[in-house]
């Protein structure tokens, strides 16, 4: 009876390799990939909301949920999207541009209100979602003796509303050029978190 011929020798390694594979042999090591994750909360209200006070309840929530999420992994958010699901259909996006970021439930609530209470909308709210669309390093800060966390909490609330109702662009910081004559050397440049 004839001799089997192996598949290495007719095939070199890869035909080896490709006959292995085919009787559910594989040695190559399993590399999982990495999923990007998104911070997202979502809350279905029991009632449509036809004012914001229903909606404040369930915002509340949400950030809450969202701000322990990203204090868990060290992150802090610079941009929010709110979506909320009109009923019996329709929906609304509204996007919260931070001018510091932050992870604080509080203070997210109090922008969000600031952001979304004027809304005018056709339909009573449904359901509200918030996402993350942008985070960075949470760099917690340390207050000096006899700081109030409240006062630097307002002043957030005022850039944050600045930069929302007026636009990214209306927020700047100092920046040096590298311009040898010291009356060209700054300029404005983009209020951005550090990276």
């Amino acid at each position: 009876h004839p001799r089997p011929v192996r598949p290495a020798a007719r095939g070199g390694a890869n035909g080896a390799r490709v006959h292995a594979r085919c009787g559910g042999a594989d040695d190559t090591p399993f590399v999982a990939e990495v999923l990007e994750e998104v911070l997202e909360e979502r809350r279905v209200l029991e009632w449509p909301a036809e004012s914001f006070e229903p909606l404040r309840f369930a915002l509340k929530t949400l950030l809450d949920r969202l701000g322990a999420r990203l204090a868990g992994r060290r992150r802090a958010a610079v941009r929010i999207t709110f979506t909320l699901k009109l009923d019996p259909s329709g929906q609304q996006q509204v996007t919260l541009a931070l001018a510091r970021p932050t992870a604080e439930a509080k203070l997210l609530l109090d922008l969000a209100r600031h952001r979304l209470e004027e809304l005018r909308l056709e339909n009573p709210v449904a359901e509200v979602s918030a996402r993350v669309d942008e985070c960075s390093e949470d760099r917690e800060q340390q207050l000096s003796l006899g700081d109030e966390p409240e006062g630097d909490a307002a002043l957030e609330v005022v850039l944050s509303r600045l930069v929302t109702t007026l636009g990214e662009e209306s927020l700047c910081a100092a920046g040096l050029a590298e311009v040898h004559r010291p009356e060209g050397a700054h300029g404005a440049k983009g209020f951005h978190p550090p990276e």
